[in-house]
């Protein structure tokens, strides 16, 4: 069975930085949706995905003048470099996107989002990670960002210019605290509090939260009954069938040319960090690792 026509809905692909998005895009391939910056339907002056950078790029030089709203009526965008975006912009663009497509998004929990998304007839699915392992990629993926460098003119991660010229330990102490990154103009947040922005989404009934461990397949170190499993729950929460003609090609969702792809296997974070580093991230997580039920 294949779904050349998903008629009614959207799908808002959610995650935390480097926790795996594109296995949740190309489950959604095989499902009939289509990625909505590269198709059809897509104008340059929207975001191609609800990150703060890309917002910041849609709103354009007058962003400040056009993201006026009263307190109250603004949702943070992207949980490392929060960008508060005033509702009703993000209403507009959500409803522009067309139907049968999905769009990628970096978008911490907020008290009523959820309820927006299901006005504007969006599914929204969550995917979690690791803590160790999020953390690890992105630090990875700050300093070699791929084929993402496309993405900017500049070519590089809004980060890049403020890590380099750190030592190791300086650059994973900064992640993991936050502060002012000068360069890029921003304030970070520290990393427990953006992967705890992402947790939230669970309390969320309307948001399906799934694991990167679970979707990823035998190819990056997983199951292929729970990778099985994980995208029947998909199946349900899109309201739609899971067949075996659609299931025997599930090998498909782990893909190492996407754009954002790094290493792509569970414990891949065990061998990148080492001595001080790593026993300094072991400790940062202990309490992420238990809130989001993962092992010590």
């Amino acid at each position: 069975m294949t779904y050349p026509v998903v008629e009614t809905s959207r799908v808002l692909v959610n995650s935390l930085p480097k926790s795996g998005t594109h296995l949740l895009s190309n489950t959604m391939e095989l499902f009939g949706y289509q990625d909505y910056f590269s198709s059809d339907g897509y104008h340059h002056e929207n975001p191609r995905f609800f990150t703060a950078r890309e917002v910041k790029r849609a709103l354009g030089p007058d962003g400040e003048t056009a993201n006026v709203a009263a307190e109250g009526q603004k949702f943070c965008i992207g949980p490392v470099a929060a960008y508060p975006l005033a509702v009703a912009t993000l209403r507009q663009w959500l409803t522009v996107v067309p139907l049968q497509r999905y769009v990628l998004g970096h978008i911490p929990w907020s008290a009523g989002l959820g309820e927006l998304l299901a006005e504007t007839h969006y599914h929204h699915i969550f995917i979690i990670r690791d803590p160790r392992a999020v953390f690890v990629s992105r630090l990875r993926y700050i300093l070699d960002p791929g084929a993402a460098r496309d993405l900017y003119d500049d070519r590089k991660h809004f980060l890049e210019n403020d890590v380099t010229d750190l030592s190791h330990a300086d650059r994973v102490e900064f992640l993991l605290q936050g502060g002012d990154a000068q360069q890029a103009g921003v304030a970070i947040r520290s990393y427990g509090d953006a992967y705890r922005s992402a947790l939230a989404w669970t309390q969320d009934p309307r948001c399906l939260v799934v694991r990167f461990e679970d979707l990823v397949g035998e190819q990056g170190g997983g199951s292929t009954e729970a990778q099985r499993q994980t995208t029947e729950r998909i199946a349900a929460h899109l309201g739609l069938p899971l067949d075996g003609e659609l299931a025997a090609k599930l090998d498909r969702i782990y893909d190492p040319t996407a754009r954002t792809f790094k290493s792509g296997k569970i414990d891949g974070w065990k061998t990148v960090l080492e001595g001080e580093s790593l026993e300094r991230l072991l400790a940062y997580c202990a309490p992420l690792c238990e809130e989001a039920g993962y092992a010590p």
